[in-house]
């Protein structure tokens, strides 16, 4: 299965017992370590913008590899632990690691250059992917079944919003500017649209009862949210900028 970076520069491909991980640039020929190995490949994803990667696997083990697939940090959960989502910053600086057993998730944000670390306990139990996100600065999102979660560098919690809970299934969080796109399909069967400000604020909500489906993306100072019918469109204005 190939991965190309959003420019194309990097791909990786996963082979197919999710066990290695193989790295090549535009042209084809292997790039950086050119492959990681580890126990059954669970998370591999590109930054929004730029072309660092990560990755993580089941046994515990984590990457964060930079745009000529050199390893710019890695790491290993504590015993019993996979990792369940993974997220790098567009400046390559920040990751966040979603991980758990089968009794408690947990979130692990990475300061890459600092090869160090800040865990926080997640309020719940995740049996697959959530919505996850960092910005470059470190603060960490997360979609937390019954609420939305921010957290700093430091994995210490900026504010909790509690929501109508998510169905298990595609979930998305991006950032514009200081607001956050959630879009996610709530347990009753609507997706669901929030915007929140960076304190916290609602800026804007809105549900989708036609849509099974919603996910977000960001494009050029907009962002576009792609339903399983139709796609929709928004630019944010903030008087006096």
């Amino acid at each position: 299965k190939p991965v190309l970076s959003g420019s194309g520069k990097l791909i990786l491909l996963l082979i197919g017992d999710h066990s290695r991980i193989r790295m090549f640039d535009t042209n084809g020929n292997p790039a950086g370590v050119k492959e990681i190995s580890g126990r059954l490949c669970t998370s591999i994803e590109f930054s929004e913008q730029n072309d660092f990667a990560c990755f993580g696997f089941a046994d515990g083990t984590y990457y964060f590899i930079d745009e000529k697939g050199g390893v710019l940090n890695k790491g290993s959960l504590p015993p019993g632990n996979i990792v369940k989502g993974m997220r790098i910053s567009s400046n390559g600086s920040y990751g966040v690691v979603h991980y758990g057993t089968e009794e408690k998730d947990g979130v692990r944000v990475v300061n890459i250059p600092d090869n160090s670390s800040d865990d926080a306990e997640l309020s719940s139990l995740h049996h697959m992917k959530t919505a996850l996100h960092v910005d470059n600065d470190g603060k960490v999102s997360i979609l937390d079944n019954d609420s939305f979660t921010v957290l700093d560098d430091d994995a210490d919690e900026i504010f909790k919003i509690r929501i109508p809970a998510k169905r298990p299934g595609q979930a998305s969080i991006k950032k514009l500017g200081e607001y956050y796109f959630l879009a996610y399909t709530k347990i009753t069967g609507e997706s669901q649209l929030y915007v929140f400000a960076g304190d916290g604020r609602l800026f804007y909500s809105r549900e989708f009862a036609g849509e099974s489906y919603l996910a977000a993306a960001v494009r050029d100072g907009s962002v576009i949210v792609r339903g399983s019918d139709t796609l929709f469109s928004y630019k944010i204005h903030v008087p006096g900028n």
